[in-house]
């Protein structure tokens, strides 16, 4: 089952929903993916490029932001910027897929 946090505070790159985005986000999403690990406990944080697809991009979109120079996560931005829903979510999808919690913000 997918966890979306549609409609729920959040930070985007933070897969581990820790508080904090750094490499153990990238080992969230890699272990997920590729080694049948627990599922992110929300999607939307671990969906780090905001492209609506959860895969290896976003853990190389993290990594290309903390050690390559690259740029932030996108809106409700990284750890450090204010927590805040996914702007492109609609009420519909909201109501549709319900809502998941991010105990970080």
């Amino acid at each position: 089952m997918r966890n979306d946090c549609l409609g729920v505070s959040f930070h985007r790159g933070d897969s581990n929903v820790d508080g904090r985005t750094d490499i153990s986000d990238d080992l969230t999403v890699i272990g997920y993916l590729f080694l049948g690990e627990e599922a992110p406990r929300c999607f939307d944080a671990a969906d780090a490029n905001d492209d609506a697809r959860l895969n290896l991009s976003d853990a190389i979109f993290v990594l290309d932001d903390l050690f390559g120079g690259g740029r932030p996560p996108p809106s409700p931005g990284p750890t450090g910027a204010p927590c805040g829903p996914d702007p492109g979510a609609s009420q519909s999808v909201v109501e549709t897929l319900g809502r998941e919690s991010y105990s970080a913000c």
